[in-house]
């Protein structure tokens, strides 16, 4: 994220590129399990050797999006992309398990700084939709989401260190807009950025939550955003205090993503 990642060991979650290497061992911070179907658009990216190793959304049948992080070279594979179950080891009778056909990195993604940190998945068989698996509404093209607040759903951990929870989690976390969220890091933020937290803390991500969605609550609910890769400078900082988390808005991605789906049969 060019200067809004560097000397924040305090306030933000550095990015530190040979940690991605490792499987994300955690779960989300502050949260409460989720209930049946409340979030049928949730998938969890599983390696064969590793298991869950990142979230993810639906926004089509056959299409997925999630945090380039997570397709990464230096990340384990992703072997399976799995809809329909809370639980990340159990497998459920309705559970749908595909595979990747295509992976299309955005051409800006840096690993290092986080820039463009987003990656579409195009699946090489469509979901079948129901109730427990469906697909999360695109934003329009360049809305602000901050400073509404965002559920974030995933399997993350409290901690780093900490093991991954069963079950899917969900948690409300406040939105800071860019300059909000600039006097908090004293650093300039990009607008591509969703910073998302809590002022007393205590509420985010964590590892394992990478590239699981953002979504508004009410009468406009989309995703806003998927959770960036963000290793931790210290064993305590998932849920610090303020705007904690870096996400990508997709609103500012929406004609990337539609074009890739013309392209290669994503079903937008």
């Amino acid at each position: 994220m060019n200067s809004f990642n560097n000397n924040l060991a305090v306030l933000l979650l550095i990015s530190i590129p040979s940690i991605i290497v490792a499987n994300p061992q955690s779960r989300i911070v502050g949260g409460e399990p989720a209930s049946p179907g409340e979030f049928s658009f949730q998938v969890s990216l599983r390696n064969s050797g590793f298991g869950h190793i990142c979230g993810g959304a639906i926004v089509s049948p056959s299409l997925v999006v999630t945090a380039a992080a997570c397709t990464d070279p230096r990340s384990p594979s992703i072997d399976e992309v799995v809809a329909g179950s809370l639980k990340r080891t159990e497998n459920v009778t309705w559970q749908q398990v595909r595979t990747v056909e295509r992976f299309v990195v955005h051409p800006g993604y840096n690993g290092t700084t986080l820039d463009n940190d987003l990656s579409l998945l195009f699946l090489t068989e469509p979901y079948e939709f129901n109730e427990n698996i469906s697909s999360i509404r695109l934003p329009s093209a360049y809305i602000e989401t901050a400073p509404k607040p965002v559920v974030l759903s995933g399997w993350g951990s409290i901690q780093y260190g900490e093991p991954m929870f069963e079950d899917l989690m969900k948690v409300t976390l406040d939105t800071y807009t860019d300059s909000v969220c600039e006097e908090w890091v004293e650093q300039y933020v990009r607008p591509e950025i969703l910073c998302s937290g809590a002022d007393e803390g205590g509420r985010g991500g964590c590892q394992g939550d990478a590239g699981s969605p953002l979504i508004t609550q009410g009468n406009n609910t989309y995703i806003a955003a998927v959770l960036s890769h963000f290793p931790c400078p210290r064993p305590d900082c998932c849920g610090i205090v303020g705007p904690n988390d870096q996400s990508t808005e997709l609103s500012f991605y929406i004609e990337w993503i539609l074009e890739q789906s013309r392209l290669y049969g994503g079903g937008l």
